[in-house]
């Protein structure tokens, strides 16, 4: 169902929550200024390319950023909101999730992993690791 949160209300409310400047989302998204302008505006709404683009930027579901009443990020109908500004291991992580591909699928694929799943990962990785430096 529909509530009346409109799209720019959301894109603005994530951005804020998320700590992500107007000139970040344009960077990151590679939307232009203007284009990101007129739907902090209301004037225009993304079509559904850029939807994506920037509900994968600011981790938020396509659905919940169109203004449904649906949980924001698709997964915990109540989800945390981490500062990003005030943690910089989380800021780290979260530049090398967006910056290599392998880093996350491998985040990804963890989010349904047992604890079992991880730990096993996590060896085959060292083991890997080792290897490439010749440890072994």
């Amino acid at each position: 169902m529909k509530n009346k949160a409109s799209v720019a209300s959301r894109l603005q409310q994530a951005m804020e929550l998320r700590g992500i400047k107007q000139v970040d989302l344009c960077e990151r998204t590679e939307i232009g200024k203007s284009s990101i302008s007129t739907y902090l505006s209301g004037e225009y709404e993304p079509k559904q390319r850029n939807l994506y683009k920037i509900a994968e930027v600011l981790e938020v579901s396509v659905s919940w950023l169109m203004g449904y009443d649906v949980p924001m990020n698709g997964d915990d109908p109540t989800p945390e909101v981490v500062s990003f500004e005030s943690n910089g291991d989380v800021m780290a992580l979260r530049e090398q999730l967006r910056r290599q591909p392998g880093m996350r699928i491998l985040f990804d694929a963890g989010k349904t992993a047992t604890e079992q799943d991880l730990l096993d990962a996590a060896a085959l990785l060292e083991n890997f690791r080792k290897r490439r430096e010749g440890e072994e």
